[in-house]
């Protein structure tokens, strides 16, 4: 039940909205600020407003749910315009109100004293209009800046890390990140609502297996860090609500287990944890960005074993079909993020031999008509070093059946897409596509590899980067 998911919510200190709908008139019934939420109480409650009849079947189309957009360019811009200390002054007030109950009370005394300004951005920068309260978004933010604030939770972090955190208090810029994490919270929770009516996934141990890294982000890493996983985590929501009865049980249980263990490796960090962050932000954030593609996300994390008799691991498995890409056929994708910042050419070699024996797997199980790999790098590569990469594996993998995409950023700024077995089903525009959809590295067409093989480095061609600005509501 959703009201299950509201007081698990609410029980980790964070302020919660329940949504249910009427699906014979569509009417949508909105809980917030209750401490703790019964099926039967609610049903009361609900059926008290007149006509409101409950039913424990999911009805209501998906149509009739909306998710939210948000954009967070005028988010950030416009706190920023009303003063990030005027905000924080407002937490600080608020945090403890959420605590005792008295939260709507201050607030309704802010409102009259300026706050209606940061109310009304919320609501023009949230969109569609007056699909959410701004007073839930700022209630989530403000129970989670007391949270983090006071070092309420959790009790046992290590006087470093709190060293480490009291730092970030010290950054207003940190307040925007809140408003903004606060936003995407409530529009994964609206994400939830509807994958569970629409495909019926049991999302109690998604939010709880969320709950649990996005403490351990804020906590650990303050709330910038948080606000960047908080936010990917909804379009990955979104992605799933997008793939409806096509989505696979496999796909949100092992996004489950992925979640977990980003949190195991954050708790079990003290010295690397940055690193440890490392690691599940470029992932979460590959997802999220394929996602606003049209790629579906289908495996994180997925162990393979290699013809060395090593196991390596793919970062994401992704699906897509899409009549102007590929011809229209059906693509299988691995995509491989490197965060090294040099090629180690002998782990890469290990890596690939490994996915070109599980790719074909993968076309068959997700009933795909083409496999591809893409190794894109994560940080700034040396193009001396990538260039002898990228002609070593063209020599070895020459003539694959399976396209390879190498993308990177190079130290200028300029991003480079190379692409070993591109053909006539799949061209060097289609790697140059990909590349771009996936991890944001961006060219109008791919190199061959095979230039790679016959001409110097001075005579390859170079992309100036595209770079997509976070305020376009992709």
């Amino acid at each position: 039940m959703m009201a299950d998911i509201y007081n698990a919510i609410v029980e980790a200190g964070v302020g919660a909205v329940f949504q249910t709908v009427d699906p014979k008139t569509g009417a949508i019934g909105l809980f917030a600020g209750f401490p703790q939420l019964d099926p039967k109480i609610t049903k009361e409650l609900l059926e008290s407003f007149g006509n409101f009849s409950i039913s424990d079947t999911p009805g209501p189309s998906p149509d009739d749910l909306v998710i939210p957009r948000i954009n967070r360019r005028k988010l950030i811009e416009g706190i920023n315009e009303i003063g990030s200390d005027q905000v924080k002054q407002w937490l600080d007030l608020l945090g403890p109100a959420t605590q005792d109950n008295t939260f709507d009370s201050v607030y309704d005394q802010l409102l009259q004293e300026g706050m209606d300004q940061l109310e009304l951005l919320i609501m023009e920068a949230v969109f569609p209009q007056g699909a959410i309260e701004a007073r839930t978004i700022i209630q989530t933010a403000a129970s989670r800046w007391y949270a983090y604030s006071t070092g309420i939770r959790p009790t046992s972090i290590d006087s470093s890390v709190r060293a480490q955190r009291r730092r970030f208090l010290e950054k207003l810029a940190e307040v925007p990140s809140l408003i903004v994490s606060a936003s995407c919270s409530v529009q994964a929770d609206a994400a939830l609502v509807q994958l569970k009516i629409l495909t019926g996934v049991p999302i109690t141990e998604i939010h709880n297996a969320w709950a649990n890294l996005s403490w351990a982000l804020l906590f650990n890493l303050g709330p910038e860090a948080e606000m960047v996983m908080t936010c990917a985590f909804a379009e990955i929501i979104r992605n799933f609500v997008g793939q409806g009865q096509n989505l696979d049980q496999e796909t949100t249980q092992n996004f489950i287990n992925f979640m977990n263990r980003c949190s195991d490796r954050l708790a079990g960090q003290t010295q690397n944890i940055e690193s440890a962050f490392e690691r599940c932000k470029s992932t979460f954030n590959a997802a999220s960005k394929s996602s606003t593609k049209g790629w579906q996300i289908k495996y994180f994390d997925k162990s393979m074993l290699g013809p060395d008799g090593k196991h390596y691991v793919v970062d994401l498995i992704l699906l897509k079909q899409d009549p102007n890409f590929a011809q229209g056929k059906s693509v299988v994708s691995f995509l491989q993020i490197d965060l090294s910042t040099t090629p180690d050419v002998d782990e890469i070699i290990g890596w690939l031999d490994a996915a070109l024996i599980q790719i074909d797997n993968a076309m068959q199980k997700y009933g795909a008509d083409i496999g591809t790999i893409t190794y894109a790098f994560e940080h700034p590569q040396n193009n001396t070093s990538m260039e002898a990469l990228v002609k070593t594996l063209a020599e070895k993998y020459a003539g694959t059946r399976t396209p390879i995409i190498i993308a990177w950023r190079d130290e200028a700024g300029n991003d480079h897409v190379v692409c070993i077995g591109c053909n006539d089903q799949f061209t060097l525009k289609d790697a140059a596509k990909q590349a771009c959809e996936q991890k944001g590295i961006c060219v109008d067409e791919a190199d061959d590899a095979s230039s790679y093989l016959n001409q110097n480095s001075s005579d390859l061609r170079v992309e100036t980067s595209t770079i997509e600005s976070e305020g376009s509501n992709k």
